[in-house]
């Protein structure tokens, strides 16, 4: 059975988003910029009021590096376009900007919450 996560990567790497370069929790030393980490921040069952059955709630936050502001801000789209094309029940919580000063990259951060 496939995870959450592994769904995720196949559809932004299928997408080319960051040029493929997705990686869980943190990206290695000098990874080539663009690229994408990304983490669970929590999963939780929640009901339904439809029909009662529980589904669960997972939120991931998804890290956009790059070494441009617009960079930064051009991958965190195409996160999120990709993520809106899929078959995956997803909603967008929040979207920040940061700035990394040990790296000097420029990061958009991304949450979103999906029902399965």
């Amino acid at each position: 059975m496939t995870t959450l996560q592994e769904q995720i990567v196949t559809i932004l790497a299928t997408a080319n988003v960051a040029g493929g370069r997705i990686y869980p929790h943190v990206a290695p030393n000098g990874a080539t910029l663009p690229n994408i980490s990304y983490f669970v921040v929590s999963s939780v069952p929640t009901a339904t009021f439809a029909d009662g059955y529980p589904i669960t709630e997972t939120r991931i936050q998804f890290d956009s590096y790059d070494s441009t502001y617009s960079g930064a801000q051009a991958t965190a789209k195409a996160l999120s376009d990709a993520l809106a094309a899929s078959s995956l029940t997803n909603n967008k919580v929040m979207a920040r900007d940061s700035f990394d000063l040990q790296t000097m990259e420029y990061r958009v951060i991304t949450d979103f919450s999906f029902f399965s």
